[in-house]
């Protein structure tokens, strides 16, 4: 019995469903299942064998998604239990190397991961800039912009298996002597030939361009042909090179710091991409780093995850999310009364589980990805809701006490995941 567990949708989110998650027949494209044959579909295709103790686990990771306690994400509930179950949601590729085959070779990683309902992080800073030499013919580079808008056109082609549009984020750090024209690839005016409208746009920051910004200094920009040691090096060692190769003038030009900086945030206000992440605390604070050669060159396309990533490892996140608002009793007695913390924590144990699971039975459609993913076994597990268990308790959202408890909360899941 559901126990009118379908009636806990609102009209938006089982219209959501219907469109988007329920399996429909290859031809007739009638749907062939309902909401809760849905989430059963789902806790099935996770689980690990067919024995008693499997099939509990399996019962109980039902009960959770069809009470709306805890959802893994869209590519997990699109594919778990199908003939391609890859239930990844973030890819993260290195940039290209800066040769014709590897850029190419990308293309084809990126499209086999958009098919199946990935979403990708890609940095180019690795390709030469406009105007560089071409030494196999000696001619001259047309930079990244022609590149990625091949990338744009992929991307837009291939729709994460006609279920959503494809999506993808491309990075590149600011000593990049094409990233002016990088700026430009969201603008709704100018050349169109040279505007990608379906990619996302970051930048990789590294501290030394803030130093500059904030002193109202230049800032020399680089051809990678130049200086391919910079992608590679984050902190102390990165400044250092970067001074270096500053002072010996292989620099292609000089702008002010914070004229850049400006140009960046005028982006960023009229498009709202060129998001601003951070090179060297993601490599300060990753665990991941701590190995020898392990480089972070990029986020994802929403920035929660950094990760480690090279041109034979391709890395990927595997993600769910728990509903807060699932896990709130009694609201009469203040918030430490009215959280269920033990029911919390048998929910995040259980996600935890399935997340982990995914690492091993996850169909992998490129084998960087498979490579990484093996190594590393990442898993990210995320809240939402909050907002409803403030408006519950009726607790103002910059409170003291709503922020005690969100803290609460966020070490409560932490500590009950490890």
């Amino acid at each position: 019995a559901t126990d009118g567990r379908d009636d806990l949708f609102g009209y938006f989110g089982l219209r959501t469903v219907h469109t988007r998650y329920l399996l429909r027949h290859p031809t007739e494209r009638a749907v062939i299942e309902t909401t809760q044959h849905f989430f059963l579909r789902v806790a099935c295709g996770l689980a690990a064998d067919e024995s008693d103790a499997s099939l509990a686990e399996v019962e109980e990771l039902y009960g959770l998604m069809s009470r709306l306690g805890y959802l893994p994400s869209s590519p997990t509930l699109f594919n778990s239990g199908t003939r391609h179950p890859q239930m990844s949601s973030c890819y993260l590729l290195d940039s290209p190397l800066d040769e014709l085959d590897s850029i190419y070779e990308r293309y084809h990683q990126v499209a086999r991961l958009s098919k199946h309902s990935g979403g990708i992080g890609i940095p180019f800073t690795r390709v030469r800039s406009r105007g560089s030499l071409i030494r196999g013919t000696n001619g001259h580079s047309n930079g990244i912009v022609p590149f990625l808008r091949t990338l744009d056109a992929s991307v837009a082609a291939v729709n994460q298996g006609g279920k959503r549009k494809g999506a993808a984020c491309v990075y590149l750090e600011p000593w990049h002597a094409d990233v002016e024209e990088f700026l430009e690839l969201r603008d709704n005016t100018g050349e169109e030939a040279r505007r990608t409208h379906n990619l996302n746009l970051a930048h990789w920051i590294p501290d030394e361009f803030m130093r500059r910004v904030e002193a109202d200094g230049p800032w020399s920009l680089f051809s990678p042909a130049d200086v391919p040691e910079l992608t590679d090096l984050y902190g102390a060692a990165f400044e250092e090179a970067y001074a270096r190769a500053e002072a010996e003038g292989r620099y292609v030009k000089q702008v002010p710091a914070r004229q850049l900086y400006g140009r960046m945030m005028r982006t960023l206000a009229q498009t709202g991409n060129g998001w601003m992440t951070f090179k060297d605390a993601a490599n300060r604070t990753a665990n991941q780093t701590a190995e020898p050669g392990a480089v972070v060159h990029s986020s994802n396309l929403c920035t929660e995850i950094l990760e480690v990533s090279d041109d034979g490892e391709t890395a990927v996140c595997n993600l769910g999310s728990v509903n807060l608002a699932a896990h709130l009793g009694d609201t009469a007695g203040g918030w430490e009364e009215a959280m269920d913390w033990e029911r919390l924590d048998a929910t995040v144990r259980t996600a935890v589980t399935f997340l982990d699971r995914v690492v091993d039975i996850n169909f992998y459609p490129t084998r960087q990805a498979a490579a990484s993913n093996s190594r590393w076994r990442p898993v990210g597990l995320g809240v939402m809701g909050l907002q409803d268990v403030f408006f519950r308790l009726r607790l103002p959202f910059d409170s003291p006490a709503a922020q005690a408890l969100s803290t609460r909360i966020a070490e409560r899941i932490m500590l009950a995941a490890y």
